[in-house]
């Protein structure tokens, strides 16, 4: 009787059990660069062999290896017009190109300029390639004949590097040596992200990270002003706790900007700010995502936040002069100018400075947020006119008027039709404290199905035979009701 033979059977991977994923224009390009910086984030923070990775790694590879694949392989390389893919320009959307730039401030600093992926890759490749790469020194020529060294001794040839040829290459939109406002907003949210989800799960609060993150911010709005305030007031409706912290940090330090305040001093205001409310986090998500009116019970909880907060910042941090700041404003910020709000105090103290800036942030950037509903944000000069309403019964009336003068009357971002009928997006506030009301606008066109940036006006501009406005705004728009993307048109105009 013959003996019979284990039968072995070849299980293919999942991603070959399917067609590639449907993926339109560009986006492969966008997703596959998104999603391998996402994953050395992950393994930088968490380690190569995290359950992040082990969670993640297989997405990734669920998309790129049918690509990899049916096209015979893929190539990413940095060009003096940015990232190719198989010889194509890669365009992300606003939103992405803050990592698009990171991406690339790594590749460039490695002496990077391109990536191979000749044939699908399983798990432990990709992982090993990653790892690979966070062991590299910035600046070293060798980088890449170092990789495909390592590369070839693990026998690994599905993927490889290239050396950047590009003798002196730029960041697109960056100034050299300077970040990008955009990827510091977006470096800012992944580090409020960070800290705020290690803090919830008993970690301690990383003061020194904070600190370096809030100086670099303060020296991009001295710079750069308008394009963090435009980013601030260009939020999503994920993520709200992070979203939020730092577009309050963002407002106060640019008020504090207005005061004059020394450097130091703004960097304390941005670190307070950004941890004003971290109480948020004992709040029950039942409560804080209800679309419908909470009941009293329930404000009755929201209004423990302020306590929450200092609590959790007691716990977590040393004492120090920043701490004590985070804990008087994380307490003041909703206590009103008039005593009025909450928590309630037995004895009329007065709010410090640092309180009442960030409370006038910290509103301001709720009443001009985007709901789940909506398509996209919606700006008006209504924020600004309820502003103005509880001006010295919620909020100081002198740090109001500075704050509107920051500001504008009408928000960066925001829509508006011009009195000849056309319409334009807000691009910066008018510098002249008496044209609040006259910012300068991007003018917008329709055309070949999408809205494009046609040019720049100044509505402070006048004729000079008439002395009159050459262009006035006659009102407010939803862009929701033009299904108008303000991001997307404002950064790429």
């Amino acid at each position: 009787m013959e003996e019979e033979k284990d039968e072995v059977r070849f299980i293919p991977p999942d991603w070959v059990k399917s067609p590639p994923p449907p993926v339109e224009g560009d986006q492969l390009g966008v997703q596959l660069i998104l999603g391998l910086h996402s994953l050395m984030r992950a393994a930088e923070v968490h380690g190569t062999d995290s359950l992040a990775l082990d969670q993640s790694i297989p997405q990734y590879l669920r998309l790129i290896n049918p690509h990899i694949l049916s096209a015979g392989g893929i190539t990413v390389e940095i060009a003096e017009e940015g990232f190719l893919l198989n010889n194509r320009q890669i365009r992300g959307k606003p939103g992405e190109h803050a990592v698009f730039i990171s991406f690339m401030r790594n590749l460039i600093g490695w002496r990077i300029g391109k990536l191979q992926f000749h044939t699908p890759l399983d798990e432990k490749e990709l992982r090993e390639f990653i790892s690979l790469l966070l062991t590299l020194r910035e600046g070293d020529e060798n980088n890449s004949p170092y990789v495909m060294k390592r590369l070839n001794a693990r026998r690994i040839d599905s993927v490889s590097v290239a050396k950047l040829g590009l003798k002196e290459p730029s960041l697109p939109k960056a100034a050299t040596g300077k970040h990008h406002p955009g990827e510091l907003y977006f470096t800012a949210l992944g580090i409020a992200s960070q800290i705020i989800k290690e803090m919830a799960e008993g970690g301690a609060l990383n003061m020194r990270k904070v600190k370096r993150l809030m100086q670099q911010m303060v020296s991009s709005l001295v710079h750069e002003e308008s394009i963090l305030l435009g980013l601030a007031a260009i939020k999503n409706c994920g993520e709200y706790l992070y979203n939020h912290s730092v577009n309050v940090a963002i407002y106060s330090m640019a008020l504090g900007l207005q005061l004059e305040l020394p450097r130091t001093s703004l960097v304390q205001l941005g670190t307070a700010a950004l941890f004003h409310d971290v109480g948020m986090m004992r709040i029950p998500q039942s409560i804080l995502k209800k679309s419908d009116e909470l009941t009293g019970d329930e404000w009755r909880v929201i209004q423990k936040h302020p306590i929450y907060s200092v609590n959790t910042i007691v716990q977590k941090n040393g004492w120090s002069e920043t701490t004590a700041r985070i804990i008087e404003t994380a307490f003041e910020h909703h206590i009103k100018a008039d005593r009025t709000g909450y928590p309630q105090l037995t004895s009329q103290r007065e709010p410090t400075v640092f309180g009442r800036i960030i409370a006038i942030g910290d509103f301001y950037d709720n009443i001009v947020r985007s709901h789940s509903y909506q398509l996209f944000p919606i700006f008006s000069d209504r924020a600004i006119s309820l502003l103005l309403d509880r001006s010295g019964k919620d909020f100081d009336s002198t740090l109001v008027k500075l704050f509107v003068r920051l500001v504008g009357f009408y928000p960066i971002g925001t829509l508006v039709m011009l009195e000849d009928g056309e319409m334009g997006i807000v691009t910066a506030p008018s510098k002249d404290v008496e044209m609040t009301d006259r910012p300068k606008v991007l003018r917008i066109h329709f055309q070949d199905g999408e809205y494009k940036g046609t040019g720049v006006l100044d509505l402070a501009e006048k004729e000079e035979e008439t002395g009159k406005y050459k262009h006035t705004i006659a009102r407010c728009l939803d862009p929701n009701e033009y299904q108008l993307n303000v991001p997307e048109v404002l950064f790429y105009s």
